[in-house]
């Protein structure tokens, strides 16, 4: 059933769709490549959108759920299609950062600790409802954080701070912090997500209560001010927030073609995000974008 649905009721369009502007030579050719060599992958479906100035080409093939999912099959994928988009995240979450760090006056490579000591206050902290237990833990005991000392807000965006924990929770984090980096920060790159994790509880630390709504809203309140609404992107949603209904009609991923192996697809992420035990999902992997988003969020960084 699996191989008949693939054959018969897989559909990848032969031509990439023009969507806007002139015919560029180099951009059509460019997404000519990228659409020939997608289709020529065993995947499930698709997506990609690129532009140059005004020009746009976009298209998507296959399903964002196969026709044998219990659930909402054959759901096609489009441009516009929605999926956690992982650790791609980091990088319109490092947009924000270096957004509230320009708007603050900090310099990116002004010490984590040390601005901490200089601007969150216990006061401050506690008078500001929705700050993060993390900075409102450490503004009164910095000094029992000195071996972290030297990582700065650069070390943190580059993955060069020495860090080497991975869990995102307020124990984690706070263990991170107090042990210190495991390599002189700037000399070695460790990648994880506990540098984005620690980075957006300092933002929420920032930001004021007005951009509390919910539990854990405010970095991404403030993503969708200072990026998202500029881009022309609404609606952005991170794990954390969908709910099961949303998630039944969410984009599946699937690890191969093969239903021995893989049989029914999966949300990426979906109850790794749970708000009781992990902090700082949101930044470091759990936004949901689609193909189009994504290139208007370049777009916005090239303007």
């Amino acid at each position: 059933e699996f191989q008949e649905a693939q054959q018969l009721e897989r559909r990848f369009g032969s031509d990439p769709v023009f969507v806007e502007g002139d015919n560029p030579p180099l951009l059509g050719a460019m997404a000519s490549c990228i659409h020939e060599e997608l289709s020529a992958q065993p995947l499930v479906g698709f997506a990609w959108s690129l532009s140059r100035g005004e020009q746009v080409f976009e298209q998507a093939g296959g399903w964002a759920r196969g026709p044998w999912e219990a659930v909402n099959p054959g759901l096609s994928m489009t441009p516009n299609q929605r999926l956690p988009i992982a650790s791609v995240s980091k990088a319109i979450s490092a947009a924000a950062i270096m957004k509230l760090l320009d708007e603050h006056g900090i310099d990116l490579d002004a010490p984590l600790l040390q601005t901490a000591r200089e601007r969150l206050t216990s006061t401050a902290l506690l008078d500001n409802p929705g700050n993060p237990v993390l900075f409102a833990a450490l503004s009164p005991n910095l000094a029992l954080f000195s071996k972290s000392d030297a990582v700065t807000f650069r070390h943190l965006l580059t993955h060069f701070s020495g860090y080497h924990r991975t869990v995102c929770n307020e124990q984690e984090m706070l263990l991170q912090l107090f042990e210190g980096p495991a390599t002189v920060p700037g000399s070695d790159s460790h990648y994880n997500g506990m540098n984005y994790c620690i980075l957006e509880k300092f933002a929420e630390a920032m930001l004021p209560s007005t951009f509390l709504v919910q539990e854990r809203d405010k970095f991404e309140r403030f993503m969708a001010q200072v990026i998202f609404e500029p881009a022309g992107i609404s609606d952005v949603l991170c794990l954390h927030n969908v709910s099961q209904r949303r998630a039944e009609a969410s984009t599946l991923f699937y690890n191969a073609l093969s239903p021995a192996i893989q049989g029914a697809g999966y949300l990426w992420g979906f109850g790794l995000a749970d708000k009781s035990d992990t902090f700082g999902v949101c930044s470091q992997g759990g936004l949901i974008l689609s193909a189009r988003d994504l290139r208007l969020f370049l777009d916005w960084v090239d303007d």
